[in-house]
């Protein structure tokens, strides 16, 4: 849906694939994206997929929310946060992304 008084839209289940190696996959029940998409807010059952590299399985971030700022490559949250990559879990009450500087 969207809404012409602050060109924003709300998409419902939105499915995301970033055609990047390798690949990442972002799903969540909605998102809201703001006037020229600087600003995307991912709410409720979040899920990052990024495939694994180099034999390893893949990358997976589970979260309530998480609010991604396209253009910047940068991604945040302040709800708490699981990352799994095979038997390894990592949890924490928030995060910060950077994917171009991969920190």
């Amino acid at each position: 849906r969207h809404y012409p008084d602050d060109d924003s839209t709300v998409v419902v289940s939105p499915d995301l694939t970033y055609h990047r190696a390798p690949p990442t996959h972002v799903t969540a029940r909605e998102a809201r994206v703001s006037s020229g998409a600087q600003h995307v807010e991912l709410i409720d059952d979040v899920r990052v997929t990024r495939g694994g590299v180099a034999g390893k399985p893949d990358s997976v971030l589970t979260t309530s929310h998480l609010d991604a700022y396209p253009d910047d490559e940068v991604a945040t949250s302040k709800q708490p946060v699981t990352i799994t990559q095979g038997l390894t879990h990592v949890t924490g009450s928030g995060m910060e992304a950077n994917n171009k500087t991969q920190i």
